[in-house]
Order: structure tokens, then sequence, then C-alpha cells
């Protein structure tokens, strides 16, 4: 199975956007602070050994560094695809046969699709609790 197809990222840390499709051998080049640590959180959070599933915490937000207005929503969209067809029938991916996408005389792939709100701090005057 190949490792990973596709990533698509919006409002972590320090990615605004990014939509980014992997080959074999991927290396990250770029100025600080355009999202490389982040990009590598994205894959470390997602893909641990532990399988404890992630809480999001507010500086896990990306913030505009233009605007500094905290994103609302984080997305995470990881597309796995099988290196032959067929692969996906093998006994170590049995456990998630029905998630498999595709079939016939295409390549079956597996999505994992990740959301995340904040929830905005509402701060009251005790006069208007009342």
């Amino acid at each position: 199975m190949r490792l990973l197809k596709h990533i698509e990222i919006v409002g972590f840390r320090g990615i605004a956007r990014l939509s980014l499709d992997l080959s074999q051998t991927r290396v990250l080049i770029g100025e600080n602070a355009w999202g490389k640590s982040s990009l590598l959180d994205v894959l470390s959070l997602l893909l641990n050994s532990a399988q404890r599933l992630y809480k999001f915490h507010l500086e896990d937000f990306h913030i505009s560094p233009e605007t500094e207005f905290l994103s609302r929503q984080i997305t995470i969209v990881l597309t796995f695809e099988e290196t032959c067809i067929g692969q996906h029938q093998r006994a170590r991916f049995r456990s998630i046969a029905p998630l498999w996408i595709g079939g016939g005389n295409i390549r079956n792939v597996f999505i994992i699709r990740l959301k995340g709100y904040s929830i905005p701090t509402i701060k009251f005057q005790p006069s208007e609790i009342f």
C-alpha cells in the first residue's frame, strides 16, 4: 500500500491552506514560518502508533499573520492508495475493508477526514448575566 498519496490541511497551526500530492520522495524546503513543522506535526499526530485520539487545543488553530484572525475550523484529509490493484484484500487490511473506495480496474483509496472546531470564548459582565 502506498503510504500516503495526498494530504490537505486547512487552518492548522502555521498552515492556512495546503494541498499536496506526495510521491515516493518528498523534500520540505521553505522559509521560516511557512508550515513545514506544522505539516510534520499533522502526520505525527494522526499516524501515531499509540492509537490515541488527539484533542485539538486553541494553539492548534491557524492565526493569520496579516489579520491576526483565529481560524474557526481545522480540516485535515489524508488519502491513501494501494500500490497495486487488489492489495486492499490482503489480510492486514481486512479490518478496514468496508472503508475502501474504488474497485474494478482502478486502485482503491482509503480516506481519513478530520475536522476540529474552535469554540469562541464569550466574556460576560456580571450585569449582563441577569
